[in-house]
C-alpha cells in the first residue's frame, strides 16, 4: 500500500510530462482611433468659444441695482416718517402730560372738598362713607416702531469662463493640427447656468447612544438642480456643416446635495450662499467640457486608445507548436506599429505573417478530437488570435467568421469575455474603417 502511495505522485508526474500545456502572454498596445465623421483632406481644426450670457448677467446686476435703490429710497422715506410720527408722538404726550396735570389737580380738589364735609359730618362716626379720589389715568408715550432696512439678497451670477483656457484644455483633436488653413471651425457657445429646484430635504438617521442604545433623529440636508447648456457646431473648410447640436448631458439637470444637518435652517443657509452654487457650476462644467472632449475627438479625432491583447503558445510531450512562436515574435512587431498610421505596411508585413502561422494550424483543426495536435482547445483560442489580427488588417469578414467559428466549439469564461470585447471593438472599427475609406 505504501510503495503504491509512492507510485501515484509519480504517474501525475509523467502524465503532466504528456499532457498538452500553454503559456499565455499579454501584450498591451496603442492603437490609433479613426474618426466616425472622417472629412477628406483635413488634418487641420481651430476652435472659436463664446460665453451667451453675458447679457443676462449684464441684467442680472442692473435688476439687482434698481431693487436696492428701490429698497434704500423706500427706507429713507419710510425714515423720514418715522421722524414725523416721533415728533407727533412726542407733541401727543406733552398734551396729554398737561391735561393729566389738570385732571389730577381738579381730582385733588373734589377729593379735598368731599374729605371736610365728610369730617364735618362726624368722620367715621357718621352714616356716610369715606370718600374716594378719582382715578386719573397718566398718559403713555406712543411707541413708534423705527424701520428696518431690508436686505436685498445678490444674486447668483453665472461664472464668466476663460474661453482661452477651455479651448487649450478641451478643444482638441488628436492627431490634427490646430492650424487656420483648410481646417475644420469648430464653434462651442456657452449658454449659462440655470438652476433648477432648490429643496431642503429630511431622513430619519438612527444612530447609538453612549448606553448601546438606538435612537432616531431627524436630520436634512440641500438638494440643488442645475445645468449648463453647451452648443456645438462643427462646420467644414466647405462650409457644411456637420454637427450642430446641445452637448450630450448638458442639456439635462444635474443634482448635488449638501452634507447633512441637524437644524432645517443650517441646510437652507448651505444652499443659499453663491459659494454653493458657484462650485456646483464649475463641477457641471468640467463634466460637460470632457464629455465634448470625447465626443468631438470620438467624431471627427484620431485619438491614441490602450488595447490588451494576448497570444498563446502550446507545447506537448509528443507534439510541437514552432508556428505558434513564430506567430506571437511577429505580433511582438505588428501591434506596436498601430499607433502609428505611416507604420500601416510594417503592421500588415508583421500581421500577415502571424495570420498565416495561425491559418496553416488552422488547416489541422480537429475539434472533435481531444488528441489531435490542433484540438478543440488549441482552435478556439487560434481563432481568437485570427479574429484580432484579422480586424487590425481591415479583414472584417474574416475576422467575423472566425468568431462565428469560436462560438461554436462552447468557449470557457476568459474566451468569452475576450470574444465579447473583441465583437463590440470589431463592430466599432469595421463603422470607422469603412467611413474613413469611403472619404477618401
Amino acid at each position: 500500500m505504501k510503495i503504491l502511495l509512492l507510485l501515484i505522485p509519480l504517474l501525475f508526474f509523467f502524465l503532466s510530462l504528456s499532457a498538452q500545456r500553454f503559456e499565455t502572454k499579454e501584450m498591451n498596445f496603442s492603437y490609433v482611433q479613426y474618426p466616425l465623421i472622417p472629412v477628406k483632406g483635413v488634418n487641420n481644426y481651430n476652435s472659436t468659444v463664446m460665453n451667451d450670457y453675458e447679457q443676462k448677467n449684464q441684467a442680472l446686476m442692473e435688476g439687482y441695482n434698481q431693487e436696492v435703490a428701490n429698497n434704500e429710497a423706500a427706507y429713507q422715506q419710510s425714515m423720514n416718517n418715522y421722524q414725523a410720527e416721533l415728533q407727533q408722538a412726542d407733541a401727543d404726550y406733552a398734551s396729554a402730560a398737561v391735561k393729566y396735570l389738570d385732571q389730577q389737580a381738579a381730582a385733588d380738589t373734589e377729593y379735598q372738598v368731599a374729605m371736610r364735609a365728610y369730617n364735618y359730618a362726624g368722620g367715621a362716626n357718621s352714616n356716610m362713607s369715606p370718600p374716594q379720589k378719582r382715578f386719573v389715568a397718566k398718559p403713555v408715550k406712543r411707541q413708534v416702531m423705527m424701520p428696518v432696512r431690508n436686505v436685498v439678497r445678490q444674486p447668483y451670477y453665472p461664472k464668466m469662463f476663460d474661453q482661452e483656457k477651455i479651448k487649450s484644455t478641451y478643444i482638441q483633436l488628436e492627431g490634427m493640427s490646430e492650424a487656420n488653413e483648410n481646417a475644420l471651425q469648430i464653434i462651442v457657445t456657452l449658454k449659462g447656468y440655470e438652476q433648477g429646484t432648490s429643496q431642503v430635504k429630511q431622513r430619519k438617521k438612527n444612530s447609538k447612544n453612549s448606553e448601546g442604545e438606538t435612537i432616531t433623529t431627524m436630520v436634512y440636508y440641500g438638494s440643488v438642480q442645475g445645468k449648463h447648456v453647451v452648443h456645438v457646431q462643427v462646420i467644414t473648410p466647405a462650409g457644411q456643416t456637420i454637427m450642430d447640436e446641445i452637448a450630450v448631458g448638458s442639456g439635462t439637470y444635474s443634482t448635488k446635495n449638501t452634507k447633512e444637518y441637524r437644524s432645517y435652517r443650517e441646510a437652507q443657509n448651505k444652499i443659499d450662499q453663491n459659494n454653493f452654487t458657484l462650485n456646483f457650476e464649475e463641477e457641471i462644467m468640467r463634466r460637460n467640457m470632457n464629455k465634448l472632449k470625447k465626443l468631438l475627438n470620438n467624431r471627427f479625432g484620431f485619438p491614441v486608445k490602450k488595447r490588451r491583447s494576448y497570444a498563446r503558445l502550446f507545447f506537448h510531450k509528443k507534439m510541437s507548436y514552432p508556428e505558434y512562436q513564430t506567430a506571437y515574435e511577429n505580433l511582438l512587431l505588428a501591434y506596436p506599429k498601430l499607433n502609428d498610421l505611416g507604420a500601416r505596411a510594417d503592421l500588415m508585413n508583421y500581421a500577415s505573417k502571424a495570420i498565416d502561422s495561425w491559418e496553416n494550424a488552422m488547416r489541422e483543426s480537429s475539434p472533435d478530437n481531444k488528441k489531435a495536435r490542433i484540438n478543440k482547445k488549441v482552435s478556439r483560442f487560434t481563432c481568437l488570435m485570427l479574429a484580432e489580427a484579422y480586424m487590425w488588417t481591415d479583414n472584417f469578414t474574416k475576422a467575423e467568421e472566425y468568431l462565428a467559428k469560436m462560438k461554436v466549439m462552447k468557449p470557457l469564461v476568459n474566451e468569452r469575455k475576450w470574444s465579447a470585447s473583441l465583437e463590440k471593438l470589431l463592430a466599432s472599427r469595421k463603422r470607422r474603417i469603412t467611413a474613413y475609406n469611403q472619404a477618401q
